[in-house]
């Protein structure tokens, strides 16, 4: 298995997160508290070591591209 179980339940989270930051309007603070952080700002470090970019930018990038891909289908 490769993985310590700690890991494999920081990356399911990350899963978890990117998908609620694509499909909902929960704030960055309430999903950070879902997820089990302690707080919104060791939430929103521990995703953009992740993934690069952080929480809103994520919103804002996937949001985006979701909306470009409707008004290119018209």
């Amino acid at each position: 298995y490769h993985i310590t179980p700690y890991k494999y339940i920081l990356s399911k989270k990350l899963d978890l997160a990117a998908e609620l930051l694509k499909n909902t309007d929960i704030t960055i603070s309430d999903l950070s508290s879902q997820l089990g952080f302690c707080d919104s700002h060791y939430f929103s470090n521990f995703f953009k070591q992740r993934s690069g970019i952080s929480p809103l930018q994520y919103r804002k990038s996937t949001r985006a591209h979701i909306i470009n891909e409707v008004t290119e289908r018209r």
